[in-house]
Formats: structure tokens, sequence, C-alpha cells
């Protein structure tokens, strides 16, 4: 009985493990991930969507499309959740996880809208890099009195289930 209930944890963890991780490429091209203009809090689509884009830079040309991202969106369904002048300063990948410092005018946002901000962002640069993890940190600032916010498969739920 014991081991069964050893096996029993160990299939639950394999589970939990497989759930976390690597994302897979998105056939369907890039996304640019923004709060909807019009939030409909009863759809699945509720407060972010995407702006699929079509890459012309070539795909290893991160730097310049989260630049294109920063700006803002050119569909009208969509408002940038960044503060205005919010651009990259920094950004690297490193195996499967992603680090991005943004400028100071970033922190300038706090609570649910830094998180929906953190949200999108990552979304987005997982969508760009296929990273899992994506670090976001602000220039000479912190996030809600943290040095930089993690996001990762198993932290970033949308998907309101309880419904």
């Amino acid at each position: 009985m014991r081991y069964k209930a050893i096996a029993g944890w160990i299939l639950l963890l394999c589970l939990f493990i497989t759930a976390c991780g690597h994302t897979q490429p998105d056939p369907s091209g890039v996304r640019f991930y923004y709060n909807q203009a019009d939030v409909a809090y009863d759809s699945n689509d509720g407060l972010i969507g995407y702006q699929p884009i079509a890459n012309t830079a070539p795909a290893s040309d991160w730097v310049q499309l989260l630049e294109d991202y920063l700006r803002g969106p050119t569909d009208s369904q969509f408002v940038s959740p960044f503060p205005a002048g919010t651009h990259l300063v920094y950004f690297t990948v490193s195996q499967d996880t992603a680090q991005a410092v943004l400028s100071h005018d970033f922190a300038d946002i706090a609570g649910a809208d830094l998180t929906i901000a953190c949200a999108c962002f990552a979304l987005t640069v997982q969508s760009i890099t296929h990273c899992s993890v994506v670090e976001i940190s602000a220039v000479d600032a912190l996030l809600d009195g943290q040095s930089s916010i993690t996001i990762d498969p198993c932290a970033l739920s949308l998907y309101d289930s309880t419904q």
C-alpha cells in the first residue's frame, strides 16, 4: 500500500512538471498581447487579447520585434498596458529564460495594472522567443517592491475556470 502511495505522488509530480514545461512555438506566427479596448468579462477574451503580427524582421531579431511591440497596438480594439515612454533597455535569452530590462517608466504602474502589463509582455516574449520563463525588471526601480518579476507557464493563468 505504501508503494502505491509513493508511486501516486511520483506520477502526480511528473504531471506537474510536464504542465510547466517549455512552451511550443505557435505555428500562426508572432502575437503582440495588449489590453482589450472593450473589456468583456463574460467571454474567454476578457481583459487581454493579441494582435497577430506579420513578422518582417529576421526571426532572431527579438529586440526589434519588442521595440515594435512597445510602441503600442495598431489595431483599435487594443490599448497598451504600458506607461508612455516605456522602452526596452536590455534583452537577452539564455536557454529557456528571457530577461528584459525596461525603462524606468515601466515602474510607474503597480498592482493589477503591473500584473496585466507583465502578463502581456511575457506572453509576447514567449510568442517571439518560445522561451517559457520571462524575467522582467526596470532600470533603477522596483516593481511593486521587487527587483524583478518572473513569469513562467505555472505562474500565468489567464483563464477563469470557475464558470
